[in-house]
């Protein structure tokens, strides 16, 4: 992450173990069904290739956990409570497959390589698994350990076009619930955070920061709060940090991702 956009969100603490005991199971709309994670960099030295797992062997592994524990008599919490194992999987497969893009993003950076936040949706690897992970940790279910409270996204674009173009094809890409908020209702403000008009940001980069709050389960009927802001950003970094926040309280901050990662 560059110097200004850290200074807008907290730093990431990734973790890179996954327990594969409990597996997967079922995860709303069944975003992860056949999607077996890939090494991020086929062939390169200088980047240790994870071992992903298959999902699908997973979820089926988990599935069958589930049900053996629904069969055993007067074993609903153990029922319950495998399948509360299993929804973590999910999130830590998809947390991993997030951090992955991390890892290969600084291997880039010491290598000398151009970073990809600029990179067309047609030229980034494994794109769709990426979409998919990143959609796990939106649309996880609501009332368990790991339910969507809100997410904010710090978008790092060359220009006011391109931020507002970022802004609109991700929130839309990650279907959140309620979402209405839209390019217009974007507000530009000084670097002391004071409104100013939009077009004093015409020329140069800009950062965008989306901020997104579902209500708590006892006003679920509410819509979600929603703001956004932009300002001028003088630093060279591009692309899109994304900090969902479950229920489970842990730090999920991933990126930089390319800008038209859901173009």
């Amino acid at each position: 992450w560059s110097r200004g956009a850290r200074r807008e969100v907290s730093p990431v603490l990734a973790c890179w173990s996954l327990s594969v005991a409990a597996a997967l199971a079922s995860v709303g709309g069944g975003l992860l069904t056949g999607l077996t994670f890939l090494s991020p960099v086929r062939g390169s030295p200088s980047v240790p290739a994870p071992k992903w797992h298959s999902v699908t062997q997973l979820r089926l592994a988990a599935g069958r956990s589930a049900r053996a524990a629904r069969s055993t008599s007067g074993m609903a919490t153990a029922a319950t409570a495998a399948e509360a194992e299993a929804d973590g999987g999910v999130v830590a497969a998809a947390s991993e497959r997030l951090n992955a893009w991390d890892l290969v993003e600084r291997a880039r950076k010491r290598a000398g390589e151009a970073p990809r936040g600029l990179a067309a949706a047609g030229d980034i690897a494994d794109v769709e698994e990426l979409r998919a992970a990143a959609r796990v940790l939106i649309r996880t279910s609501d009332g368990g350990d790991y339910a969507l409270r809100g997410l904010t996204l710090g978008v790092m674009a060359p220009d006011v076009e391109a931020a507002l173009k970022a802004l609109v094809s991700w929130t839309e890409g990650l279907q959140l619930p309620g979402q209405v908020l839209g390019a217009d209702d974007v507000q530009a403000v000084t670097d002391e955070n004071k409104p100013i008009e939009r077009s004093i940001l015409k020329e140069g980069a800009v950062y965008l920061k989306y901020m997104y709050a579902r209500p708590p389960p006892q006003f679920s009927g509410q819509p979600p709060k929603e703001k956004a802001y932009m300002k001028h950003y003088p630093f060279e970094g591009r692309g899109v940090l994304f900090n969902p926040n479950l229920s489970d309280d842990e730090l999920r901050m991933y990126g930089d991702f390319p800008l038209a990662l859901f173009d």
